[in-house]
This record gives C-alpha cells, structure tokens and sequence, in this order.
C-alpha cells in the first residue's frame, strides 16, 4: 500500500514502487495523466471511486473526511463495499502478482481492505505541509488552515492505523534518488535495485514536478503541521501523535473556513 497526503508525492513513490517491477494492476484502470499531475497517478480508477463512495457512505469526502471510531471497518452496513472491494482484489490486483494500491484516501480507509486481504509493506509520502496547503490553494482554492487540517487529519489516520509504514520525504527524490529507492526496495524486500532500476527512477524523477514551495505557517494548525512534519520525517509516523495531543481534542471534528 502507498499512502500519504492528495498533492503530497505519493504518485512519486507509486511510480518508483512500480519501476521496481511491481505491478499497479489492470493498466487498463489506471488514472490518466492531466495538467496537475503530468506524470501520471498510478492509482486505480476504480479503486479511488470505490473510496469516494465508501466515504460518503461514512459521512464525509476526500476534503472533509470523517472521523473514525476503531472498528468502523467490521461495520455490517459495509457489506456491499466488502463484495465490490474483493470483486477489485480479484479483477484487477491478483492476475497480475505482486500489486501495490496508492490512494491518499489509504491514510483513513486502510483498515477497509485488511478486512479483505493480506497487505504487505505499507509506503507512505510525506511532503511539507506548506508546499501542499500551497499546490490546494492553487488548485481547489483552500486556504492555507484547510490544507494544513487536510495534511493533519491523514498523517493522523496513517499514524493510527500504519505505525510501521516507511516515511519516504517528497524532497529527498530530488537530493539523491539513489538512496530513497534503495530505502524503498529495502521495505518492499525486492533486493538491491539493479542499475536498470536507478537509471529509471533518475531519468523520471526531474525538477519541474516540484511545482510548489512551502507556505509560511500562518496559522496555529498550519504550525503544528510543520511541527509534526519535523517530527515525522525524523523519528517516522508514530512521532505525530505526541505532536497531535498537544491540539485541542476536538481539532478533527472542525475544519476551518
């Protein structure tokens, strides 16, 4: 599984997952490229399609996801979900051996699709938050509060539910692409990437994606984004949750204007 923040790096890392000779699935189900995302998603359109539709179902959308009581995932009102999730598993992940799923919703919906199947590794994009509020702001017109409760509502869903994922920093692509993809194979257990693999990840990994720099904090949930940022990028995703107590308790519950 990859996850991580909408707008946060994670079609990089599905793309690099994928170079390593792991399957995305039926290609023929892919997201299409578009102007915001020229290199393509490496999601799975009917995957994310399933996930907008289990969220309303769960009383909330990708920009205002619902909060989650553990066990939501056991809910019997989810069966039509669990039939059409492992009518995907079945048709469009097991023809082609070993797959990976990315979709940012995987930071809140994960625990949905370990009631279906086994997971492996879980990957999960991380970006700085400001770079992200900033590429929302120009894209769907959030302000900056809205991107950083955005970024802080899945880093907390992935924090909860994928402790042990591996935190692959957006920036470090473009420092030395070598080491993140060897971190990557690492996790996944793929082995050493050959040079064929790194010669793919460098050729792909190029400037102009970095489209966005980061935002000045300008308000109290956008500082403790950068703080949670910090903290998960040096000590992994557990590292949000100290940060996280510190806000009040109902921060989840009220997305700002």
């Amino acid at each position: 599984m990859v996850t991580g923040m909408h707008r946060g790096g994670t079609s990089v890392l599905a793309r690099a997952v994928n170079l390593l000779d792991i399957s995305a699935g039926d290609p023929a189900r892919l997201m299409p490229p578009t102007e915001d995302n020229p290199g393509g998603y490496w999601e799975n359109l009917r995957v994310a399609q399933l996930h907008d539709e289990l969220l309303a179902h769960l009383g909330g959308w990708w920009s205002v996801p619902p909060v989650l009581e553990p066990g939501w995932e056991l809910d019997p009102s989810l069966s039509p979900f669990w039939t059409w999730g492992s009518q995907l598993v079945q048709d469009h992940f097991e023809p082609y051996g070993r797959c990976f799923v990315k979709d940012p919703r995987l930071c809140l919906l994960l625990p949905f699709w370990a009631v279906l199947t086994p997971i492996g590794p879980t990957l999960h994009g991380l970006r700085h938050p400001g770079s992200v509020a900033s590429s929302l702001a120009r894209r769907d017109g959030f302000s900056a509060e809205h991107g950083a409760w955005l970024w802080l509502r899945h880093v907390d869903g992935a924090a909860a539910t994928t402790p042990d994922a591996l935190v692959v920093d957006y920036d470090d692509w473009f420092v030395d692409p070598d080491v993140v993809l060897e971190r990557v194979a690492g996790h996944l257990g793929v082995g050493e990437p050959t040079r064929r693999h790194r010669a793919a990840v460098r050729t792909w990994i190029r400037d102009d994606l970095r489209r966005s720099d980061p935002a000045a904090p300008t308000g109290p949930l956008a500082e403790a984004a950068a703080d949670v940022h910090a903290a998960v990028r040096s000590r992994g995703l557990p590292a949000a949750l100290d940060v996280l107590a510190a806000l009040p308790f109902e921060w989840r519950t009220r997305p700002p204007a």
